[in-house]
């Protein structure tokens, strides 16, 4: 057995430190979500020059558009706008599905041009998407991130007119809501996910922390050995 002294049992714990947070900055930048609800990951805010740091990672690989829409929306926050519009307009370009920068781009279009023009953008980023649930929610949930709740709350309105058995779509607008401390509805929401998809482990935790009685779907039974 190898034994370590004290400082290179130190060293050794701040390696797998800086290794383990690294990770999660890539895991962030691959669009990995760890959280049954997917919100916006709180790894990026914990760098202390998210900028320079951002800046590298475009050094390893330019074209990277998750990179670029994390610059844009840093930029788009501190108010850089020609800086936001560069980097959001460039990660459309590397991907134009590109949810999280469409909805950043729309808040900036709202800054630069007024609601008008982020309606219409906004309604023109929906159009191709009627067909997929998944991709409007993506888009609802992204705009709902950037604080653009009534862009959001349309697009889910939207979504629910066209499916409204979505158990997904009621989910989003449950954790929608309860981010906003409404309750009453977020409860709504998550008994109609719910009742449309009983196996939501998440949801159910939601409603019983509600004090809503949740009944749990019968399980087969065990086949004899």
């Amino acid at each position: 057995m190898t034994i370590f002294s004290g400082d290179a049992q130190k060293r050794c714990v701040q390696l797998l430190t800086s290794y383990a947070a690294f990770c999660l900055i890539l895991c962030v930048m691959a669009g990995c979500r760890t959280q049954t609800n997917p919100t916006r990951s709180m790894a990026l805010d914990t760098i202390p020059d998210k900028e320079s740091y951002l800046l590298s990672q475009l050094q390893t690989r330019y074209q990277n558009p998750d990179v670029h829409c994390e610059l844009g929306r840093y930029y788009l926050n501190e108010g850089l706008l020609d800086k936001a519009k560069y980097h959001l307009q460039t990660a459309l370009g590397f991907d134009p599905a590109h949810r999280t920068a469409q909805a950043a781009y729309i808040k900036l279009i709202s800054k630069l041009e007024g609601d008008m023009a982020a309606q219409q953008l906004c309604a023109q980023y929906q159009r191709p998407l009627m067909s997929s649930t998944t991709e409007l929610i993506k888009l609802a949930k992204a705009l709902g991130d950037e604080g653009m709740d009534t862009l959001s709350l349309s697009c889910f309105q939207r979504i629910l007119s066209i499916h409204p058995d979505s158990a997904e779509a009621n989910r989003q607008l449950g954790y929608f809501y309860l981010a906003r401390k409404d309750n009453e509805k977020a409860k709504l929401h998550f008994s109609r996910s719910f009742d449309l998809n009983p196996n939501q482990p998440d949801v159910a935790g939601e409603l019983g922390r509600m004090g809503v009685t949740i009944e749990t779907p019968d399980l087969p039974p065990v086949p004899n050995s």
